[in-house]
């Protein structure tokens, strides 16, 4: 059940608020439970069913941090398992830059298309602002090229939302979760 998961960053409590996957899977498919804290200390607890999940997100209350993930997993050849792994590494190996630090998929894909294709098709794709650069093997991944701060980063976001909403007038959507000021 996880092995659309391989190589994805991340931690298993930002994988169930964002709904991570890949290669047609989910955290939705195999959370049972989630318990936690919510910003006020209270301790709460949500039923897998009970949560709604869709496309790159939760239902979780934006306060509530995770502290335990009750998952359940399908049973399965151990060989069947090992080869669906390599297939999926070897499609990101083949098409994401894992070899680079980044902070994974930065946009979510819009309806009908695919962020990485709009900016590639925008002449963004190795673009570089000081440190961070789009990738060239990926345009939506950003990559730490050159020691690269979060302020480089954010204005190589900013360039990428407002160059594609004025070519195509799609508004992207960030997939990754921007904490701080």
């Amino acid at each position: 059940g996880l092995e659309g998961a391989v190589a994805i960053p991340g931690t298993v409590g930002g994988a169930v608020k964002g709904n991570a996957g890949a290669f047609g899977s989910s955290m939705r498919e195999i959370v049972t439970g989630v318990d936690g804290v919510m910003i006020n200390g209270e301790s709460a607890m949500f039923e897998g069913k009970m949560i709604n999940f869709s496309y790159r997100k939760s239902e979780l209350p934006e306060d509530f941090f995770i502290l335990n993930t009750t998952i359940h997993l399908k049973k399965s050849k151990k060989e069947k398992i090992f080869n669906q792994i390599k297939i999926n590494s070897e499609k990101r190996i083949n098409s994401q830059p894992i070899d680079k630090r980044s902070a994974g998929s930065v946009f979510k894909n819009p309806k009908n298309g695919f962020a990485g294709e709009l900016i590639e098709k925008a002449g963004l794709k190795g673009y570089q602002f000081k440190g961070a650069k789009i990738s060239d093997k990926h345009a939506n991944f950003i990559i730490n090229e050159n020691n690269a701060s979060a302020t480089d980063v954010l204005n190589l976001i900013d360039l990428i939302t407002t160059t594609i909403f004025n070519i195509s007038g799609v508004k992207l959507e960030l997939e990754i979760k921007v904490l701080g000021e």
